[in-house]
């Protein structure tokens, strides 16, 4: 353990979770799960008080609104997909993201990725002007070796960064239930390759995208032939973990053209499947 019960249940006397991270430079799901092993209250439980994220103010608990904003986001930011940037992060989100409602209500967007991929998360607080922490944890439904893998996750609670997310395409509950967003066919380089660098592989002898919706599966296979006069064939094979059917659209050395186009555009990327796409096919 880092902390012993004594030292932790000192520091949360004067500090919340995220301030005990901080301070000692360590990750905040450290800090929250040792507090949850020994049992110890937070801050907020001991005094009855909230600390405003920026200003350091306290406040008793109740009396802050969600209006009060310190993370300075872009709430506005997918209100027009209207960049090869927007049109990648939309194409990200739909593969590892999410959105969700509270009792019918826009309420939150979640974009998630292995650990060893964290730059990608930060590139997107950047993009969207969002100054939140990002968490991780132990996925134990990985489908590494071990089985076990750290994942990073960054959550984003707005109503209206919200509501503009799932107009722009990303819709709650949106596994197995997935179409092409408008920006698929206004930036479609750059939205195919935010899908394929969530929701897709590559080695040196193919690539692969993955989704659990044949419709999809079937309108990606179409736009790419549309751009590129490559037509990549599907599959459909059954995951391992939900045992339901997952559809792969699969490219080859004849396909290369198609990892080209994708790459070869403006605006973010994966940086592990860039250097592999560097490595094997140019």
């Amino acid at each position: 353990m880092f902390f012993s019960f004594q030292e932790l249940d000192l520091l949360t006397n004067s500090f919340s979770d995220l301030e005990i991270a901080e301070k000692l430079k360590i990750s905040y799901a450290t800090v929250y799960k040792e507090r949850k092993f020994y049992g110890i209250k937070t801050f907020t439980q001991k005094t009855g008080l909230i600390k405003i994220q920026g200003t350091g103010e306290l406040r008793p608990l109740g009396s802050v609104r969600g209006a009060i904003r310190k993370d300075g986001l872009n709430d506005c930011y997918f209100e027009t997909v209207n960049s090869e940037e927007k049109a990648y992060w939309i194409g990200l989100l739909l593969a590892d993201g999410w959105t969700t409602l509270r009792d019918g209500k826009p309420k939150e967007v979640g974009l998630a990725c292995s650990s060893k991929d964290i730059h990608i998360l930060e590139d997107f607080k950047k993009a969207t002007g969002y100054s939140g922490r990002i968490t991780e944890k132990i996925n134990k439904r990985s489908l590494s070796k071990s089985g076990k893998s750290t994942l990073s996750t960054l959550r984003i609670t707005s109503q209206r960064f919200t509501k503009h997310t799932i107009e722009a395409g990303v819709k709650p509950r949106k596994s197995g239930n997935i179409s092409l967003p408008e920006s698929s066919f206004l930036y479609p380089a750059s939205f195919c390759r935010g899908f394929f660098d969530g929701d897709g592989s590559i080695s040196y002898k193919n690539f692969t995208f993955i989704c659990n919706s044949e419709v999809f599966a079937i309108e990606l296979k179409e736009l790419i032939a549309k751009e590129t006069s490559h037509v990549l064939k599907i599959a459909c094979l059954i995951s391992p973990l939900t045992k339901k059917d997952v559809y792969r659209l699969n490219g080859y050395i004849k396909n290369r053209d198609v990892l080209e186009w994708m790459y070869y555009s403006p605006g973010p990327k994966l940086d592990r499947k860039y250097q592999k796409f560097v490595e094997f096919w140019t």
